[in-house]
């Protein structure tokens, strides 16, 4: 059975009220005859979208072809899909709702989310999508699972949304799978994603890669872009690298994080430069895991980002085999994120690029192994007061000042040197 869904213009214009008028195909046993010849394409209505719910319930084949435009509601309960190449595309300037039972191996194949400002997409259950997955405008996608197996293009515009959006997404592509983002726009992968590409399965991407919404790593390999920014800027997220191979580098990484936190679970590991942005006070913090960081350190912070105790904050190891330079955007070096940085370095130096301030509470340096050379810059590891902010040297350790000042609340020298 094949189905082509297609709504015709009348020769006379319809009212609004008319043109809204929701109608609903619903494919069923009892339905057959009648669905062998219903076709349904989304075209312009003078200037206004018919509503349409699709609801597939079948105990018979049910072939999706062409293009299908559905308004607000989608619902899959049963039947084997076969999808010739097929696009569906959710829009409205409402609140949409998708549903779906147990899919097993049936799959939509392209898939189009289109929510407009202020409205949502609402999932229920797990939606598998063979082909393009996109998602579009600027409404919350919320609930539920989506496991994409083909490229992903995330065109959406965070908005002021309060909390993180909700729906997880799974890449499930094997052996090749493209998170494409566009190009100078600024939109992003609003909701969390899982990599789950599997065994010989790899993860690519191209575009300008933004995540507002996280990433967990489950399976397969993943080739980070040479650069990837995550935004922040209106709820917080989380990421879990726990299980991915430390083979599998971030080139350089943009935080834009403005009030919100960067919650990390394992190591994240950063082949190339971090630039950490924040524009609001008490912002950008960054909580649990481990940053381990080979390139330089740029942080061009326009507020505090002051610790509090009790909290355990990131851990930003420097150990990158050659010369790592720490910079500070502003003259007050206000702006560094708290935490507790270390200096692992068997080759090369890390070097102040500026005046470098660790915030209070609970911000200390460890060298561990190395040389950190403040070239006359301060280096401040109390600035903001606190009581606990130590400055640790193991055994062949060394800090040159070179004129600059050093602050510290306390130190542990197990051998260390400075000059």
């Amino acid at each position: 059975m094949t189905l082509f869904l297609v709504m015709m213009p009348k020769n006379k214009p319809l009212k609004e009220s008319e043109a809204r008028k929701e109608e609903k195909v619903l494919i069923s046993e009892m339905e057959q005859v009648l669905a062998n010849f219903l076709s349904i394409k989304k075209q312009g209505l003078f200037g206004i979208s018919p509503s349409i719910a699709l609801e597939i319930a079948s105990s018979s084949p049910v072939t999706l072809s062409g293009f299908i435009g559905v308004q607000r509601n989608l619902k899959y309960t049963s039947g084997t899909l076969s999808t010739s190449g097929s696009t569906i595309e959710m829009y409205s300037s409402n609140s949409m709702y998708i549903e779906v039972a147990a899919m097993g191996s049936n799959m939509f194949d392209n898939l189009i989310l289109n929510s407009g400002s202020g409205y949502n997409a609402y999932i229920t259950g797990t939606v598998k999508v063979a082909g393009t997955l996109t998602m579009r405008g600027s409404g919350r996608l919320d609930d539920g699972i989506i496991e994409a197996y083909g490229t992903i293009e995330p065109e959406k515009n965070v908005v002021s949304a309060g909390s993180a959006y909700t729906t997880i997404i799974k890449a499930k592509g094997n052996p090749t799978q493209t998170i494409a983002f566009p190009t100078a726009t600024g939109q992003s992968l609003t909701n969390h994603l899982h990599i789950d590409n599997g065994t010989g399965g790899t993860l690519s991407f191209t575009g300008d890669a933004i995540s507002s919404g996280g990433f967990t790593y489950v399976s397969g390999t993943v080739t980070w872009p040479a650069s990837i920014e995550f935004k922040y800027q209106y709820y917080s997220q989380s990421s879990d690298f726990s299980t991915m191979p430390g083979t599998m580098k971030f080139n350089d990484v943009v935080f834009n994080i403005s009030g919100y936190t960067f919650s990390l679970t394992g190591n994240m590991n950063i082949a190339g430069n971090v630039t950490f942005n924040a524009t609001t006070n008490s912002s950008g913090r960054f909580r649990e895991g481990n940053i381990n960081l080979e390139g330089n350190f740029i942080s061009n912070g326009t507020g505090t980002a002051a610790a509090s105790t009790g909290v355990t904050y990131t851990t930003w190891t420097l150990m990158g085999p050659g010369t790592q330079t720490l910079t500070a955007g502003l003259v007050s070096g206000e702006g560094v994120p708290a935490g507790t940085l270390v200096v692992n370095k068997s080759t090369g130096t890390v070097e102040l690029a500026s005046a470098w301030y660790m915030k209070g509470g609970s911000s200390d340096i460890h060298m561990q192994s190395g040389t950190l050379n403040m070239n006359g810059y301060l280096l401040n590891i109390s600035y903001g007061g606190g009581s606990d902010s130590v400055l640790t040297l193991e055994s062949g350790t060394v800090i040159n000042r070179g004129g600059g000042t050093l602050t510290y609340e306390a130190i542990v020298n197990n051998g260390g040197t400075i000059n």
